[in-house]
């Protein structure tokens, strides 16, 4: 550890010089040295580039998506000033399928929202609809006038779902990460704000009354059994243009 006036720069980082792995003995890679990435489908996307082919955008009005300047990556993507108008955002082709028995699936959304007076959700779905409307995913969803959320599952129509805890309150313009995690046993987790990276719980970072982590959970909700997609949405609750700052997306199930 570095101190004060002292040459030494070297960090806590644990040095694994022979490597790490997370291979069994008998599997193709357990000799590399290196992390199997074929051990979970991942789909990660910073928004440095944005390849709109890979993207359906969709939406009333004109809804717009296009990368923008910011710290990280941003893609900015923009509703039109009617009342309902709206802007999805979905990967193509659908590819996460989150019922397997045994298997995790995660889901990160991290950005900000210029108003927070229409409906947003983010996570995984089968197509781009109104949160009311979808027919199988896993979101965690924001009512119009609301600031609050709600971890909904939905699987052929039925919705189940559970609030976060009221001290979780969106604002506009600010930093926001979202998070599920569907674990082995098949329960399904919302995480709020739950910090990225070398970024630890304590008093310089939490700054807020809110809790952070897993703070809601569905014990064993009947899962959707098609393949899913990473979405971000918004509608709008009055007749104001609003943009949704998209940091990063990230969707990964085991295999």
């Amino acid at each position: 550890m570095a101190t004060a006036g002292s040459t030494n720069r070297n960090s806590q980082t644990t040095r694994m010089p022979l490597g790490v792995t997370n291979a069994a003995q008998w599997q193709t890679m357990s000799n590399a040295g290196l992390l199997d990435p074929t051990w979970a489908h991942t789909y990660a996307n910073d928004f440095d580039q944005y390849v709109s082919g890979d993207w359906t955008l969709s939406g009333t009005g004109t809804p717009a998506a296009a990368l923008a300047a910011g710290d990280g990556g941003i893609l900015n993507l923009s509703t039109t000033a009617g009342a309902s108008d709206s802007a999805f955002l979905i990967k193509n082709p659908t590819a996460f399928k989150v019922s397997t028995a045994n298997k995790q699936t995660f889901f990160k959304f991290a950005g900000t929202v210029s108003r927070t007076d229409g409906a947003f959700y983010c996570g995984l779905t089968s197509t781009a609809v109104a949160e009311a409307s979808i027919v199988n995913g896993i979101v965690l969803y924001k009512a119009a006038a609301g600031t609050t959320f709600v971890l909904d599952v939905i699987a052929a129509s039925t919705h189940t779902s559970v609030a976060l805890p009221a001290s979780c309150v969106i604002a506009a313009s600010t930093y926001i990460e979202l998070g599920i995690a569907v674990d082995a046993l098949g329960n399904v987790a919302a995480f709020w704000n739950p910090t990225t990276g070398n970024n630890q719980i304590n008093g310089g970072v939490v700054g807020s009354t809110a809790p952070r982590g897993a703070v809601a959970l569905l014990q064993v909700p009947t899962l959707p059994t098609v393949t899913l997609s990473p979405i971000v949405s918004y509608t709008n609750g009055s007749a104001n243009a609003v943009t949704v700052g998209v940091d990063y997306l990230v969707a990964s199930t085991e295999r």
